[in-house]
């Protein structure tokens, strides 16, 4: 099995930002970004403000800002000071909610896929699923828990993941996400981007239970 990880960010959503504030002189004047980065790939036309430097992509919306560290970058660092740095500065914004997100490809030999997606997910006693019992078939799950700083929820279906050649893989989608409210919301969306490490690592547990899961039913 081949595992990639191919999209890790962070959200803070509100009910409304103001992206107009998020200007050239703005974001260097309060260290988000360099001269430099704001004089190369930055794009200011509220409602959408986006800025890409060599570490990240920040995007800002009226209902969510979201940070992409670059594959490299120190992730976890990136997270707090960029993007914990604005909800700082914007303490009076309506928060409502602060997630981080991790999604990983993992990929099986075509021939295995369908044996995976049903020995995985496949639920023999269930009338439901016999519905879809076919040679062709695909399955996958979802699954949600709380742990002590976030709801994480888990999906994992197979999808086509390359638009050159028709490829399947099975595509493991990871949200840890907390909903904010009243005068603690800045302390709580900081609390959930200092969590980047935990969440990685937690994730990597994950995703060594599924290929230990797979390789035991093979």
């Amino acid at each position: 099995m081949k595992k990639t990880l191919t999209a890790a960010n962070a959200v803070v959503a509100a009910r409304g930002f103001n992206p107009s504030v998020f200007s050239q002189l703005w974001l260097v004047e309060n260290g988000i970004a360099s001269r430099d980065d704001v004089s190369k790939d930055f794009i200011y036309a509220p409602p959408l403000v986006q800025l890409t430097t060599a570490e990240f992509t920040l995007v800002v919306f009226a209902e969510q800002i979201q940070i992409t560290p670059k594959p490299g970058a120190d992730s976890g660092r990136i997270v707090q000071q960029k993007l914990g740095t604005i909800v700082d500065l914007l303490p009076h914004t309506p928060y409502v909610a602060a997630g981080l997100n991790f999604c990983w490809q993992l990929e099986l030999p075509p021939e295995d896929l369908p044996r995976a997606c049903r020995s995985l997910f496949f639920r023999e006693n269930s009338s439901l699923f016999k519905f879809f019992d076919q040679p062709d078939a695909r399955f996958g799950g979802y699954m949600s828990r709380d742990i002590d700083w976030a709801r994480l929820r888990l999906e994992i279906k197979p999808a086509f993941v390359s638009l050159e050649e028709p490829k399947e893989a099975l595509v493991a989608s990871f949200n840890f996400n907390r909903e904010t409210a009243g005068t603690n919301a800045v302390n709580e969306i900081q609390e959930v981007l200092s969590r980047w490490k935990s969440a990685e690592e937690t994730v990597a547990t994950a995703i060594e239970s599924l290929e230990r899961e797979w390789n035991f039913t093979m």
